[in-house]
């Protein structure tokens, strides 16, 4: 097929792409409209009002004078233009428009990595099933971090693979890719900071995974923890101007892990947080009594009096802790999605089928192909890495969102391989 014909297919994908979430962004905010609010989720007030605050020079806090570090900046910062404009529900709007062109830019980084691992076809099928995916529409049009974070992240894995292709060459040398991979890191963990243990843990896996050039892949490790530091900071000196201690993303950790453990954990998430009031006015109640000076902020007090808490918590009841992270994994990865996550039984049978056919294709292909080298690695890294981090923290769908479009790749190869095989079978 010549590279016009090509070209008119990727065009056709990333335009279908395009027109679906900007229909499915201007049909969710007209739903909302009628319901006389903005967001249905908790979390996309917050984005937004930290948004504005950027967008108008005001104090970036949130909940209160003491509530310095609630968020990470990447992804209020996106959202900053958007706020500025009236009416608010267009403003909305508007923002979940440019999510759609974000999110069609998502389909065509699906496109380019299938195409790099089984060839055009390849391609293609990853793109057109990226583009109709129920929870990549999703991710592109809701006011969540996902938005951003996702493009992001895809971005880093591509630039990573490239780093080692360029290894192979032996007239270059990958160190702009090198820079490129760790700044990427640092943008996804400054949008979404649960990230933060990936860069140290595969680069890792990376130096072992090339043992017989270890000395020269450590290098380009370090040359990647650099561009991350560099990236990251600015907020870390924000942070310890305010807190006087090494804060490396937010101050929410602490709530983050009680929600997950603790005695009235339960797998899912406690979204309005309602046993932070306790800890609150326990930490006051301490703060009024120690004569000593105090040590820090109130908020980051408080952070660490909710991490011990948990912490404590799971040191005595190890079996709950295990029960419970088997609840959060099947939260996380089970096909069919919950009411509140996505309305209507049409849609949820949509979601449960796009899953199993994308995780059961992806396994087909990494168990059917076992010479794939890094850039398999690479596309499933992130499910099993929120998997671990979410038996910790709690389970949603939302959370294997990033992962699940990481794995089209894969499963699109593996219906390549099915379409050749039956179409020799048919010859013969």
């Amino acid at each position: 097929m010549g590279t016009r014909a090509a070209a008119w297919q990727i065009g056709a994908v990333l335009v279908t792409a395009l027109a679906l979430r900007a229909g499915a962004a201007t049909w969710w905010q007209a739903r909302l409209d009628q319901r006389g609010v903005l967001f249905a989720l908790g979390d996309s007030e917050g984005y937004w009002l930290l948004g504005h605050a950027i967008a108008t020079g005001s104090p970036y806090q949130y909940g209160g004078p003491d509530s310095k570090i609630f968020r990470v900046p990447g992804f209020p910062l996106w959202l900053a233009p958007f706020t500025l404009l009236e009416p608010p529900a267009r403003a909305v709007l508007w923002a979940r428009l440019a999510g759609a062109v974000l999110g069609a830019g998502i389909v065509g980084l699906v496109l380019r990595i299938a195409w790099q691992l089984g060839g055009r076809r390849a391609g293609l099928l990853a793109g057109s099933w990226a583009a109709i995916d129920p929870t990549a529409i999703a991710a592109s049009i809701l006011v969540l971090s996902e938005m951003l974070f996702i493009p992001l992240m895809l971005l880093q894995l591509w630039s990573w693979w490239r780093c080692a292709q360029t290894f192979s060459e032996p007239s270059s040398v990958p160190w702009n890719w090198a820079f490129a991979t760790g700044a990427l890191s640092a943008c996804a963990v400054l949008t979404r900071p649960s990230w933060i243990i990936y860069l140290p843990l595969m680069m890792a896996i990376w130096c072992v995974w090339n043992r017989a050039s270890f000395r020269r892949h450590a290098m380009f490790s370090v040359m990647m923890a650099v561009a991350f530091a560099f990236v990251m900071t600015p907020w870390w000196i924000r942070n310890y101007r305010i807190t006087e201690r090494f804060v490396p993303t937010t101050l929410t950790v602490g709530a983050s892990l009680y929600d997950g453990l603790s005695p009235i954990a339960t797998g899912a998430s406690d979204t309005g947080m309602e046993f932070m009031a306790r800890f609150l006015v326990e930490q006051q109640a301490e703060d009024a009594s120690d004569s000593t000076p105090l040590v820090s902020t109130l908020e980051y007090r408080l952070d660490r009096r909710m991490a011990r808490a948990a912490r404590d918590w799971a040191l005595a009841h190890p079996v709950e802790v295990l029960r419970l992270a088997a609840v959060k994994v099947w939260r996380t990865w089970r096909p069919w999605p919950e009411a509140v996550e996505f309305p209507g039984g049409l849609l949820r049978w949509f979601v449960a089928i796009s899953t199993i056919i994308v995780l059961g294709s992806a396994a087909y292909r990494i168990i059917g192909r076992a010479d794939d080298g890094w850039l398999v690695m690479l596309l499933v890294s992130p499910a099993w890495y929120f998997t671990l981090i979410h038996c910790v923290f709690v389970g949603s769908l939302r959370y294997r969102m990033p992962a699940m479009i990481a794995l089209i790749p894969l499963a699109a190869c593996a219906w390549q391989m099915l379409i050749r095989t039956s179409r020799s079978t048919v010859i013969r």
